[in-house]
């Protein structure tokens, strides 16, 4: 019958084995021929294995191309429509108030195509971040190309947020608020949602430059 000390050093052996394995020559910890570690080397070698080849397998220079224009296309949408409605378009409204139900046309014609940029930047990104040779994993932030990224993504992330509530929380009751105010109701009430609106769509727009900022960084690193 094995002992408790026996158990105690197969299982010690196997340990040592394993961070042997992942983290190689730097431990310094010799290898312990246990019988345990002899039936499981085999799979962890395999595994080793599977994980350098992922680690060096960098993105098809295809794909990455493509994978670029598809993300400045959908910033220059984002960000050119968001830039066109709060510096030219609502700034015209003001002067001339006859515009304004060409302007709401202009605003929900832009929504849907403003949502698709959303989701295009979000795959491209993903798969820029992960072909990046400073990637190291997704909570990694020891480098400055990580936090640069950590910047960016809770920017992204704060973008995605307003978004949402303009258009679930906030159009509808805009929506409801016009519908008021053409039987002669509510005029305070809608003044009070578009200026809210116009607030938002504002900060998003800062937001989407932050976005840009926290990108030019983790590009020059």
């Amino acid at each position: 019958m094995t002992s408790g000390r026996q158990r105690m050093n197969s299982g010690g052996g196997l340990s040592m084995n394993l961070l042997r394995l992942v983290y190689g020559n730097r431990c310094g910890l010799p290898i312990t021929p246990s019988p345990i570690w002899r039936s499981f080397r085999p799979t962890l070698t395999l595994v080793n294995q599977h994980v350098t080849q992922t680690q060096d397998t960098t993105l098809n220079p295809s794909l990455t191309a493509i994978s670029y224009f598809f993300h400045l296309m959908a910033t220059v949408v984002w960000l050119g429509g968001m830039a066109l409605l709060v510096l030219v378009i609502w700034p015209a409204q003001r002067r001339s108030p006859e515009w304004l139900p060409l302007l709401d046309m202009i605003e929900k014609r832009f929504r849907p195509m403003a949502n698709f940029s959303l989701l295009v930047l979000l795959m491209t990104g993903v798969v820029q971040t992960g072909a990046d040779d400073n990637y190291g994993g997704m909570l990694d932030f020891s480098n400055d190309w990580s936090q640069a990224i950590l910047g960016k993504h809770i920017a992204f992330i704060g973008m995605i947020a307003i978004v949402g509530f303009l258009q679930f929380g906030l159009e509808p009751a805009l929506e409801r608020a016009k519908l008021l105010a053409s039987r002669g109701q509510a005029l305070d009430d809608l003044n009070r949602l578009r200026e809210r609106q116009r607030l938002l769509t504002r900060v998003n727009l800062g937001l989407s430059i932050v976005v840009l900022i926290f990108t030019a960084i983790a590009t020059a690193l």
